[in-house]
């Protein structure tokens, strides 16, 4: 027996083959005297015999780019239909839910900034509250404007006070307009802070204006509004602004009287 050289693949292959075993090329067909070497030319018109090993890497390889392709279709989609969910909850006042379906995809598109507006909105939800407990129509109160604040810093918070002050708990200041009990609007603004043992937001004072001498000094609470205007001034001397919310939602959720959550969203 002796070797010779397969025409297509160049491997050694005994004379007495009747094709290439390892690419299927066939040998003694072609009529090849093995007696001495031979250079054979591969034929033009030869079709390669796909062995079931290649056959088996071919499907394989299809298989993984069918599947890419698909997850690479379908997962976007599921991302896409869960935070448009999301959105949906949100608006209608359903944050909790909303907040699960976002932590799927944290990732996603603005879903940081959407994790961190509800965070802060549930907190001036729950000054709100505070806030209606004092006004003659409460569900008429719309909101202008929200300042979170954080601690301030030459300040030492006492261990026994159930009073908190944290980026998680900033001290809130209301710009907010209302129906009065004569049934005008009335403009003002409303200062919380969190109460670690109700778990809520509380009432901490109100002002008609932002500065002492536009107050009324003959009004009956005189003293509190220029006391919560002078809060507010120290708030934003001491205290760095935090947070930011989707005033346009909250007023929209406030309107339906639709938020649901029943604590501080963190």
């Amino acid at each position: 027996m002796a070797l010779i050289k397969c025409p297509d693949c160049q491997k050694d292959v005994s004379d007495k083959a009747d094709k290439c075993p390892y690419c299927g090329y066939p040998i003694n067909s072609l009529g090849l005297n093995t007696s001495s070497p031979v250079s054979v030319v591969p034929s033009t018109n030869y079709k390669s015999v796909l062995s079931p090993k290649k056959i088996a890497i071919i499907v394989v390889a299809v298989l993984v780019i069918g599947l890419t392709v698909i997850v690479g279709i379908i997962v976007p989609k599921q991302k896409e239909t869960s935070y448009k969910q999301a959105l949906t909850l949100l608006d209608s006042g359903n944050y909790e839910e909303g907040q699960q379906l976002l932590l799927k995809n944290p990732n996603y598109k603005d879903t940081q900034t959407l994790l961190e507006e509800i965070k802060y909105e549930s907190c001036a939800y729950s000054a709100v509250s505070a806030l209606k407990k004092i006004l003659k129509n409460p569900d008429s109160v719309s909101v202008y404007t929200v300042d979170f604040y954080g601690p301030d810093p030459e300040v030492e918070d006492s261990k026994d006070s159930t009073t908190i002050v944290d980026n998680d708990h900033p001290f809130i200041v209301l710009h907010y307009a209302a129906q009065n009990g004569f049934g005008g609007n009335t403009t003002g603004y409303f200062t919380s802070s969190y109460n670690s043992e109700d778990e809520a937001y509380q009432f901490v004072g109100y002002t008609d204006a932002l500065n002492i001498e536009d107050l009324d000094k003959d009004d009956d609470d005189y003293f509190i509004q220029a006391l919560t205007t002078k809060i507010i001034e120290l708030k934003e001397e001491n205290c760095e602004k935090i947070g930011t919310i989707d005033i346009e939602r909250l007023n929209k959720v406030l309107k339906n009287n639709a938020y649901t959550a029943g604590k501080i969203i963190t």
